[in-house]
C-alpha cells in the first residue's frame, strides 16, 4: 500500500500547485495578509489556498510578519522546555517536537492548536517555576523583589 500511494502521488500536483500559489500571494502581501485562505482560481478541485496546513494558512492569512512571529513563538517554547528533569516534561516536550513538524502538512484547527496550546503553557511555566525555585535556594544569588509564588 505504502509503496503504491508513493509511485501515484495523486494529490502531489494539486498540493504543490497550491504552495506555490501560496508563496505568490504572501509575497503580494507579505506584511499583513488576505485574512483567510483564498481562491485558487480556475481549478475548483483544489481547496482554497492556505488550507494545506497550519503553516501555510498563517503564512497566507497574516504574511511573513505573522508567520515570523508565529513560528518564532512556538519554537521559543520548543527551545525553552528542552531541558525539563521529569517525565512529564519530557514529553511536554516532544508534542511541542510533533507539533512544529506536522505544521507544513496538518491543520490545527479547531482542537489541536488549542490542545497544544495548553501543552505549551504548562511546558514553559514548569520551567520558569523550576528557575524561580533554583534562583531562590542558591546561597550566591541576588536578592530578588519577586513576589513568592502562592501555594495551597
Amino acid at each position: 500500500l505504502v509503496s503504491d500511494r508513493a509511485a501515484t502521488g495523486h494529490s502531489d500536483e494539486g498540493r504543490g500547485l497550491l504552495y506555490s500559489q501560496a508563496i505568490e500571494l504572501t509575497n503580494a502581501s507579505p506584511l499583513w495578509g488576505y485574512g483567510a485562505p483564498q481562491p485558487v482560481g480556475d481549478d475548483k478541485h483544489l481547496p482554497p489556498v492556505g488550507t494545506q496546513g497550519q503553516f501555510w494558512m498563517v503564512m497566507v492569512s497574516q504574511g511573513y510578519v505573522g508567520l515570523v512571529l508565529f513560528m518564532s513563538w512556538f519554537l521559543l517554547a520548543f527551545w525553552r522546555t528542552r531541558a525539563t528533569p521529569d517525565p512529564v516534561g519530557a514529553w511536554r516536550h516532544v508534542a511541542l517536537l510533533i507539533f512544529i513538524v506536522q505544521l507544513p502538512v496538518y491543520d490545527m484547527l479547531p482542537y489541536q492548536f488549542h490542545l497544544v496550546m495548553l501543552v505549551a503553557a504548562h511546558a514553559m511555566r514548569r520551567v520558569d517555576d523550576d528557575a524561580l525555585s533554583a534562583r531562590r535556594t542558591s546561597p550566591t544569588a541576588a536578592p530578588t523583589h519577586e513576589r513568592p509564588l502562592v501555594t495551597a
